[in-house]
């Protein structure tokens, strides 16, 4: 996960100005990685790694 013009996304502690967005695409991209985590595990029990 990125933030473009990241000196803008965030305030003077460190909090992000607007945190919704963030959380929608870090959800987003977790849900993707454990698609991704459960479909090797499948592949990696059928066709083991030599």
């Amino acid at each position: 996960m990125s933030f473009s013009n990241a000196w803008q996304q965030f305030d003077e502690t460190g909090e992000l100005r607007q945190p919704e967005p963030a959380r929608k695409t870090m959800d987003q991209m977790l849900s993707r990685l454990g698609w991704w985590a459960r479909a090797l595990h499948g592949a990696r029990e059928a066709t083991p790694y030599r």
